[in-house]
């Protein structure tokens, strides 16, 4: 729909502005600080008109709201997305105390939202940020109060990816609304109560080829997985079935923490994912097994890039301009869902549909 109009603050590589284009919202720009970004940001997502979604390099604070202003006509209705960087908010980590000025990013993001006076907004964080913890709760009490002064309609929700079609269990709190009037959150499209099964890792990653640690695919641009010490190998060897995890190490190969000190610490970490269930939460570290349970179901390694980009429901056509795993694994382990921001998007679609019905 060519009046549906759409802005991706904190856009990264993309993960909101393909979900919101593949429902047939027109997503202008993205606004993101690291450069790193841009070129993959833009050589994936192709607006109707055929033009790429324009890249802003800048920090919000700096972002002159004008520039999109102008681009807009009359009846254009406008959404923002707002998907501030997670780390300040998250309750995995210690950060947030230190990370006070990044903690300030929703604050800035609601001015720009006051200036823009959209018609809908969404945004995704940890659910953390809905926890109380680090004074988390007053960062999204004081947004939701900022906009709510300001005649706009919001309320939050933590929600699954895995009930959006996303094959991972990933909980993000969930900001969404309108202006003047109220919007409700999508209903899950998958899982308990609906029609539809869950994804799971097989459905995605089940039949592509098979590559070694320290590999790649020659036909799979992104089927590449991190090198792994022969010790880390061996302990892989040990555990033969998805799901596998430290239990089936012999004592030789332990973790000394844990054979000495009888220490069992993160239980998921050099853990196998299971065929017939959703992956745990990917993060920016998918591709080591030490930080989390990415093992490969069956393959002696860790995810490949490709596989965390269609767990995270990026097209596998999808292309990465940076060289090094670890950069491409951040990108990937930060985006949002695809398939959750499309479910999103299309719920304003509908939205705006039956309001064009009553009118």
């Amino acid at each position: 729909m060519k009046d549906i109009k759409a802005i991706d603050f904190f856009c990264g590589i993309g993960g909101v502005t393909r979900g919101f284009l593949d429902a047939g919202v027109d997503v202008m720009g993205g606004i993101d600080i690291d450069e790193a970004c841009k070129e993959t940001y833009q050589e994936n997502n192709i607006r109707p008109n055929g033009e790429k979604v324009k890249f802003y390099n800048e920090s919000i604070s700096d972002f002159d709201v004008s520039k999109i202003k102008e681009k807009l006509e009359v009846n254009d209705k406008l959404i923002l997305i707002g998907c501030a960087p997670c780390q300040p908010f998250t309750t995995l980590t210690d950060t947030s105390e230190t990370r006070k000025d990044e903690r300030l990013l929703l604050d800035i993001f609601a001015d720009k939202v006051i200036e823009l006076n959209p018609d809908y907004i969404f945004v995704e964080n940890v659910s953390g940020l809905n926890s109380g913890f680090n004074e988390n709760n007053k960062v999204l009490k004081n947004f939701v109060d900022k906009l709510s002064a300001n005649n706009f309609n919001l309320t939050s929700k933590v929600q699954n990816a895995a009930n959006y079609g996303v094959p991972q269990n990933r909980k993000r709190l969930i900001i969404f609304g309108k202006r003047k009037t109220q919007i409700a959150h999508p209903k899950p499209t998958h899982g308990k109560n609906t029609d539809k099964e869950v994804q799971t890792v097989k459905k995605v990653i089940g039949n592509l080829p098979p590559i070694k640690a320290g590999s790649s695919h020659p036909d799979l641009k992104e089927h590449l997985a991190a090198n792994l010490t022969q010790k880390s190998i061996k302990r892989l060897e040990h555990q033969k079935e998805p799901g596998d995890g430290m239990e089936k190490w012999p004592s030789e190969l332990m973790i000394p923490s844990r054979r000495d000190r009888d220490y069992s610490g993160h239980s998921d970490v050099y853990s196998r994912l299971w065929w017939d269930k959703p992956s745990s939460t990917l993060t920016t570290k998918f591709f080591s097994i030490s930080n989390g349970r990415f093992g490969h179901p069956e393959q002696n390694r860790a995810l490949s890039i490709l596989e965390g980009l269609l767990i995270q429901t990026f097209p596998a056509e999808y292309k990465l301009f940076d060289n090094r795993i670890t950069a491409k694994a951040k990108q990937v382990g930060n985006a949002v869902p695809v398939k959750l921001a499309q479910a999103y998007a299309e719920k304003i679609i509908d939205d705006l549909n039956k309001k064009g019905s009553n009118n």
